[in-house]
């Protein structure tokens, strides 16, 4: 299952003259194309990757049977992605559902710190973000570059995923390792919705990046009316309310 490698990226890649310092925070562009030659490869593989193949395919029946039989929940691809990660990368939600109730580990991560809830969160699978939430997967796990899954689902514009996330109880004002929050990311590419959400939940309007580039400065760089306009009215509100 070597070929696997190209389904993620390593965490956020850091693009050269890119404002916000990464870019697209997916375990990989490839990825569907990786996990197009999981789905075809023969129904035998090899005891050893049974059921990470299965999980990728959302085989929920096979599974179960190899389950039953004492198949591994920790085994792991070449990459470090568990069944339950490709489960819910994949959008398997009923495949989660038996991983999980079998006990497979809803906060394991790959090398890159990237677990089955923020791959969920990126492919915008809310139903199976739920879930995973439910089994007490850790809401405040970071990644290589320190983003939480409420960021991700933000970089992706998940709006739903946001706010279930913000109920949970999400850091909304977390920083990843280059200073940014997803309030400044919702900003960057313009999800005005998921703007409001974040400053609601108490997002700090003039928190600055590294760079020392705000929400606003990216929403007005980006030609983001909308946003200019629901961040300069917070600002004041914030402003009074820190006096």
């Amino acid at each position: 299952m070597r070929g696997v490698a190209a389904r993620r990226d390593r965490g956020l890649r850091r693009r050269v003259g890119s404002p916000t310092g990464y870019t697209d925070p997916m375990p990989c562009h490839f990825a569907r194309f990786a996990v197009a030659a999981l789905l075809l490869l023969p129904n035998s593989v090899g005891a050893a990757d049974d059921l990470l193949v299965l999980a990728a395919r959302g085989d929920v029946q096979q599974a179960r049977a190899l389950l039953r039989a004492g198949a591994r929940l920790d085994v792991r691809d070449a990459d470090g992605w568990t069944a339950l990660m490709l489960a819910a990368n994949g959008g398997h939600r009923e495949m989660v559902g038996l991983l999980r109730d079998a006990g497979a580990d809803v906060n394991a991560s790959a090398p890159n710190r990237w677990t089955a809830l923020m791959l969920a969160s990126f492919e915008g699978k809310a139903g199976i973000v739920a879930d995973l939430i439910a089994a007490s997967a850790d809401i405040h796990a970071r990644n290589d570059i320190g983003a939480p899954p409420v960021m991700i689902a933000t970089f992706k514009g998940h709006q739903e995923i946001v706010r279930m996330l913000l109920i949970s109880g999400a850091d909304v004002n977390a920083r990843k390792h280059d200073g940014g929050t997803a309030l400044i990311w919702a900003a960057h590419d313009g999800h005005a919705a998921i703007v409001r959400d974040l400053i609601a939940a108490g997002a700090d309007v003039n928190a600055r990046n590294d760079l020392g580039e705000s929400a606003l400065s990216y929403a007005t760089a980006r030609n983001y009316p909308q946003i200019v306009a629901i961040l300069r009215a917070a600002s004041p509100r914030q402003g009074s309310a820190r006096q």
